[in-house]
């Protein structure tokens, strides 16, 4: 009987240790690299911009996980004062992670230069944890906390926005 007790106990706890690194996985791993580094420093090919397209889902925190993106509408500008407000923005310190945050995004914004696709930038601001924007260059994701006026901008131009 003691056999099958000690047999029980090793499992158990074998399968509770599997369980602790499931959830480790979970955990994006912050990198220090360059802490300070703001997104426009890190990809310093934003600097030529010369328009965009800020792209809203229709339902980000629907229950399709998968396919949420799917729906949008989108908002196209070459205004320079909308592109130079978002460069600003852009000039906050990032942290640098090695994962994807648990986050759904509520947008992106395409970034342009003579046509060509330079950078997307992925927004959310529906809590705490996930209000953020960020960029992902080099297999790494480079994060930044928008000020409220961003986010402010965000909402004027999603009214603006139509379905493609």
């Amino acid at each position: 009987m003691n056999k099958y007790i000690l047999f029980f106990i090793i499992i158990l706890s074998g399968l509770m240790s599997c369980n602790e690194h499931r959830k480790a996985a979970k955990q994006p791993l912050l990198v220090n690299e360059n802490p300070s580094l703001s997104i426009l420093q890190i990809d310093s090919t934003l600097q030529s911009v010369d328009s965009m397209v800020f792209v809203f889902y229709n339902d980000p925190l629907g229950k399709d996980s998968l396919r949420y993106t799917r729906f949008f509408k989108q908002y196209s500008t070459s205004d320079t004062n909308d592109i130079n407000f978002i460069k600003s923005e852009l000039t906050n310190p990032t942290n640098v992670l090695e994962k994807v945050k648990p986050c759904r995004s509520e947008g992106k914004i395409w970034c342009f230069s003579k046509k060509d696709i330079l950078q997307t930038i992925y927004f959310s601001s529906y809590n705490d944890l996930c209000n953020h924007i960020y960029i992902i260059k080099n297999g790494r994701f480079y994060y930044a906390n928008p000020i409220q006026t961003f986010i402010d901008k965000l909402v004027s131009l999603k009214k603006l926005s139509t379905t493609p």
